[in-house]
């Protein structure tokens, strides 16, 4: 790791085209390997004046585990390390698919049976193998270590975004890792003197039904055009009861992330979407029909 002391705030003059590795100061020192990860959009509600809405959507393989699996993969290469292993199913194991494929190292990702059927799909096209049980030993795990490195990078933007303020909250609903990417990168900015402020109240989406779940979804597409994964639509439950409560306004500035992949399925479900039997043989266009 380099040293903190000497890391610069604006560590990259190209900016966001260098996406997460502008922060490359305060990351390991490896030869990045990149699918341009990072330095994602913060949307504004159309509806809530201080709510801004961070879209980890927009990452290689969907999900802020994109960020981690970076790092991850980047320190495996740099160690010589030619097999990865992660028993973890959902958008962490398509994110290791993805950059063990970029990196030229052989993964293997533990799906369950009833994992996410998109996840496994992308595993598979990715070349990863798939399978369950007990682990091989000759295979190397993902260390959680570099995973959190790279989820830092997301309270990192989140500062700089907001001219290296910090925002009333944050919002997480994607799981642990991300929180504590978060939290260290608060800690680390801190000790730096990068951003000004009181540390944010953080909050995950403990409690939150499916059914929030899905009416928080059609509520932000409908009125925002936004079409949130369910973590993300968690994490939106999570502020409209903070708003409810008295414990947030609407003018407060909070930033609520939107961690991973939208589930289309879950959708379909709730809203009683059948896939048709068979499509048409061909589609009108302006009137002329098109063949196959």
């Amino acid at each position: 790791m380099r040293k903190r002391e000497n890391a610069a705030r604006y560590a990259a003059e190209a900016g966001p085209s260098l996406g997460m590795w502008r922060y490359r100061d305060v990351l390991p020192e490896v030869a990045p390997v990149t699918l341009g990860e990072g330095w994602t959009p913060m949307l504004r509600s159309r509806r809530h004046a201080g709510l801004l809405v961070k879209d980890e959507g927009v990452n290689p393989a969907g999900s802020f585990e994109a960020r981690g699996m970076a790092v991850a993969v980047a320190v495996a290469k740099r160690d010589g390390v030619g097999h990865l292993a992660l028993a973890e199913g959902g958008d962490a194991a398509s994110a290791l698919a993805a950059y063990a494929a970029a990196a030229g190292i052989a993964a293997h990702v533990y799906l369950t049976k009833d994992g996410e059927f998109e996840n496994r799909v992308e595993c598979a096209v990715y070349g990863a193998e798939i399978g369950g049980g007990e682990r091989d030993p000759a295979w190397v795990e993902v260390s959680a270590e570099w995973r959190i490195e790279g989820a830092k990078t997301m309270g990192y933007e989140v500062a700089e975004q907001l001219g290296w303020r910090y925002p009333e909250a944050v919002i997480f609903a994607g799981g642990e890792l991300g929180v504590a990417g978060i939290q260290k990168a608060f800690a680390e900015m801190e000790a730096m003197g990068w951003v000004e402020g009181t540390r944010p109240r953080m909050y995950r989406g403990e409690g939150v039904s499916e059914e929030e779940i899905v009416a928080s979804t059609l509520d932000y597409a409908r009125h925002e055009g936004l079409f949130l994964s369910p973590a993300g639509a968690a994490g939106m439950a999570v502020y409209e009861r903070l708003l409810g409560e008295g414990e947030l306004r609407a003018e407060d500035a909070v930033v609520v992330f939107d961690p991973g992949l939208r589930s289309v399925e879950k959708m379909a479900e709730a809203l009683r979407v059948r896939r048709p039997a068979c499509l048409p043989r061909s589609m009108p266009v302006g009137g002329i029909i098109t063949p196959v």
